[in-house]
């Protein structure tokens, strides 16, 4: 009966293709690696996987075909969600030195045990998929360009980590026309953190002006080098300058008012104090105040 079954299964399962082509690189979460044999065929469940940098072991849940002739792997992506370092790792926007190793092994044709030939030796396939490189971007809320007002400040570093360094003897600062409109130190910037609720990491930084400013005017703001640490290396953010055009809105400035009071704002939209010298905006018209 053995001899009979050997007979009827002449040749030993063979590779047919691996999809995606490893030299495609672009893995994600949702890249589902595939192995189709020729014949049927079994494996180990327990040496096969995906590793991430040929060391860190990721999550993966394999299956295999009715007739056994296909193997499928992917990332178990409810388990990589409970392991923050496994999320970070597969978040592949986040390192330039990122690579996905898949391997099956100890694949063997089911009818007659024989090994299968791997590109890894006898019953062992391991591919190795380059990670597409995204790199991180500093960035603000609101973006730059035209806007009717500025107040509050948001800035990311994309998904990653940001920190204030409490080290950093300089401010941020925000100039029209070269005056100084605002500065933002480290205590600033400390109170506007905004944590991630998991694992209570920095995620953004939230700070503002005490009043809205309207005026119309090219707006700059200037973030000295090493003000944030920015992602899992705490690198020093760089040196940075955010630029606004604000349209300016005359009607706004005239719209904040406490009752029975006029209300004066220089001309960055700020709110002066009552004796306030030079040209200022009361009850929506210029003057000039000696």
């Amino acid at each position: 009966m053995l001899m009979s079954a050997l007979c009827a299964h002449a040749e030993v399962a063979q590779l047919v293709s691996v999809t995606p082509n490893p030299e495609a690189g672009n893995v994600t979460l949702d890249t589902e690696f595939v192995f189709t044999f020729s014949e049927a065929v079994t494996y180990s469940n327990l040496a096969s996987g995906i590793d991430m940098q040929d060391f860190f072991i990721m999550p993966c849940i394999i299956t295999q075909s009715e007739d056994q002739k296909v193997v499928t792997m992917k990332f178990d992506k409810d388990q990589i969600a409970e392991d923050y370092l496994a999320t970070e790792m597969i978040e592949l926007g986040k390192y330039s030195y990122g690579s996905v190793s898949v391997y099956l092994c100890d694949v063997q044709d089911a009818a007659t045990e024989a090994y299968v030939e791997g590109n890894n030796g006898a019953g062992n396939f391991y591919y190795i998929y380059s990670v597409d490189y995204v790199p991180a971007v500093f960035a603000i809320e609101p973006g730059e360009g035209n806007v009717a007002s500025l107040k509050d400040f948001t800035v990311t570093y994309s998904n990653d980590l940001i920190w204030p360094n409490s080290d950093c003897e300089e401010a941020i600062t925000l100039t029209c026309g070269g005056q100084l409109v605002a500065s933002f130190a480290y205590s600033d910037l400390e109170k506007g953190m905004v944590l991630d609720a998991k694992d209570e990491d920095c995620i953004a930084v939230n700070f503002g002006l005490d009043e809205e400013v309207y005026e119309p005017g090219l707006y700059e703001m200037h973030i000295p080098a090493a003000m944030f640490y920015l992602g899992q290396n705490w690198e020093d953010c760089p040196e940075t300058t955010f630029t606004w055009n604000v349209a300016g809105d005359i009607d706004a400035i005239q719209t904040i008012r406490t009752a029975g009071a006029s209300i004066s704002y220089n001309l960055q939209g700020q709110r002066a104090d009552a004796d306030a010298k030079g040209i200022v905006v009361r009850d929506g018209v210029k003057m000039i105040e000696r």
